[in-house]
């Protein structure tokens, strides 16, 4: 069954492969790489991205936690003509992704096999992808859902959009590290030959991971930025959208509330009503996030995940996509957040079980820990 999934033997099937070229730095950014995710850290790249008080839903399993165990189990359960899906639910939901990496290497010194290739190989649909997505590390799961946005027909810009909008520096560029190690081309490369225009600027500017995070708050900074948006949008015919990539991508998130507050007290608009009259397209999905995320990046996720299950049928990519990148993070938030969204009083457990099914829904109800 051919899944998409990487192996390491895995390339660009699209023209040619491009040839490796390292990716663009900068010192604060590949300082902040260094430090937060020194060998690979996987702890690292999710505590990078979190702010005081957050908390994910996912925990390591902190008393009797047996990778040897765990691997035998697994091992049975995907050799037997009867697969029981339950033994997969019961484990890789409740253990750390760092203790999920534990169990993958003790299944293949055991049986000599990867244990991602073994559940690749019998189970299908989103079961298999959310699965799949847990046992994988964190960077190589986001370097993976890149190259899937990116490859085959048509580009999903929403994910490169969520991807590369709401990662800090290190996770950029850890994720761009496991990219080239992956597919043997770098995610710079990828977006100058699938996008266009400004939003390729947008988030070629992202892929960086270069944002300036270890800035403090300076009011009059803020301000003086606030000026220059107004003077490249409302107050000129057509607009600057340079002017808007270089405040948006460039300023810390703490730095961007502040120039979005200045602008509403000098301006008396919000700054997502000013992309939206200034901008259209990938271009202003792609601004209008970075606003969303750095306002509130609970709501911002919460919404991805109300609109995946809203309406006709369900996104189960961006279900799947959210649940598992931010598991660790502050799912915690998030799911509390999902309740306060105008007009829903229904919590997320209640709209996972309405819209999916089977071992796929189990899953990812133990993943916001209804299965505890």
């Amino acid at each position: 069954m051919s899944s998409g999934y990487p192996t390491a033997a895995s390339s660009s099937t699209k023209g040619s492969t491009p040839s490796v070229k390292p990716q663009p730095t900068n010192s604060s950014a590949t300082s902040a790489y260094s430090s937060q995710l020194k060998d690979g850290n996987l702890t690292s790249y999710y505590e990078c991205a979190k702010k005081p008080g957050d908390s994910g839903l996912v925990k390591p399993l902190t008393s009797g936690f047996d990778p040897e165990a765990d691997a035998t189990q697994l091992k049975n359960c995907l050799k037997s003509s009867f697969l029981n899906e339950t033994v997969i639910v019961n484990i890789l939901p409740h253990r750390s992704n760092a203790q999920r990496q534990k169990i993958r290497l003790m299944y293949k010194t055991m049986y000599g096999k990867d244990l991602l290739q073994d559940l690749r190989d019998r189970l299908t649909g989103d079961f298999e992808s959310v699965t799949v997505g847990l046992l994988m590390k964190p960077a190589e799961y986001d370097a993976y859902l890149i190259h899937r946005a990116i490859q085959g027909l048509g580009t999903d810009e929403d994910v490169l959009v969520e991807i590369l909008c709401t990662r800090t520096n290190a996770q950029i560029q850890e994720l761009g590290h496991q990219y080239r190690e992956l597919y043997k081309c770098n995610i710079e490369q990828e977006i100058k030959d699938d996008t266009s225009g400004h939003f390729r600027r947008m988030l070629i500017s992202l892929a960086n991971g270069a944002r300036q995070e270890d800035q403090g708050v300076n009011a009059q900074k803020a301000e003086d930025d606030a000026k220059k948006l107004y003077k490249a949008g409302a107050a000129r015919l057509g607009t600057d959208e340079s002017t808007f990539n270089s405040v948006f991508v460039s300023q810390s998130f703490e730095q961007l509330r502040a120039v979005f507050a200045a602008y509403q007290r000098l301006y008396k608009k919000d700054m997502e009503k000013v992309i939206k009259s200034e901008m259209s397209g990938d271009l202003e999905k792609g601004m209008k996030a970075i606003v969303r995320f750095t306002l509130d990046k609970h709501s911002y996720f919460a919404n991805v995940l109300y609109k995946a299950m809203k309406g006709l049928g369900t996104d189960e990519k961006s279900l799947i996509r959210t649940l598992v990148s931010r598991s660790e993070i502050d799912l915690e938030q998030i799911n509390r957040s999902f309740s306060n969204i105008k007009g829903e009083s229904k919590p997320l457990s209640h709209w996972i079980k309405k819209e999916t099914s089977g071992p796929f829904r189990d899953m990812l109800i133990h993943i916001i820990g209804g299965g505890h």
